[in-house]
């Protein structure tokens, strides 16, 4: 008698095959969405917990939440409003989930009257990329004549410092780490009497120390641009800046 051979044809092999496939890129996609909430949550608690410590000394906190118009109130303690230089477009697109965020759309630009210090100041904004091609200045000044302070990603890596009036460089901080369009980060710098320090997310990435105080100080930062050019191209929410 012949015996009856038992297995899997080749038809069920492919089934399972591809049930795997499907079931991992699921998994993938459920890890991803589970690591970016958890690194949205902690730069959402970095930066509650400096615009608390900081709140006395902050010189502008645009929360973008207007959804309308062409000016953006601050809710500072110095209540620094800002204008709105091109075309004025708003999202409900936020890292919260709620209330609005701003467009910048390569050529626009917010300008206030906000001011930096010698010795101490700090920088901070929610920035979602749609390109990483330009300087692309999230908080930086002047707006036409000053001393530069740039807070900008050239190619989705983040960049800040001064001139200090003392060499021809600027003192500067670089991330090692490259940034995606379509996510959402919170960005700061801090430069504290000399050292600046850099943080993505709540995580502090990249700091140089030695470096001299910026001077001259002059009110004037830009939001989305460095004077009226390498402006950034994306949405940008919760801007903040402190001087003390």
């Amino acid at each position: 008698m012949k015996q009856k051979q038992t297995g899997f044809t080749i038809v069920e092999l492919l089934i399972v095959i591809v049930v795997i496939g499907i079931l991992a890129a699921i998994t993938v996609v459920a890890f991803n969405g589970v690591q970016d909430r958890a690194r949205i949550s902690r730069g959402l608690a970095f930066a509650s917990q400096m615009k608390k410590k900081l709140y006395l000394e902050t010189t502008g906190n645009w929360q973008m939440d207007e959804c309308s118009g062409s000016t953006v109130s601050s809710s500072s303690e110095s209540n620094t409003p800002g204008t709105i230089i091109g075309t004025a477009a708003w999202s409900t697109d936020t890292p919260t989930g709620s209330g609005c965020s701003f467009q910048l759309n390569g050529a626009t630009r917010i300008t206030t009257q906000a001011s930096l210090a010698a010795n101490y100041y700090y920088k901070a904004a929610w920035v979602k990329f749609t390109t990483c091609t330009g300087n692309l200045n999230i908080i930086s000044s002047p707006d036409t004549a000053g001393t530069d302070a740039p807070f900008y990603a050239p190619a989705c890596r983040v960049q800040a410092g001064h001139y200090d009036g003392v060499s021809s460089n600027y003192g500067r901080v670089q991330s090692p780490n490259t940034l995606t369009t379509g996510k959402w980060y919170h960005l700061a710098v801090e430069f504290d009497n000399g050292t600046y320090r850099l943080y993505e997310d709540g995580r502090q990435v990249q700091a140089t120390t030695g470096h001299q105080p910026l001077t001259p100080i002059a009110p004037g930062v830009n939001i989305g641009s460095h004077r009226t050019g390498s402006n950034l191209a994306g949405l940008i929410d919760d801007v903040v800046v402190v001087a003390k």
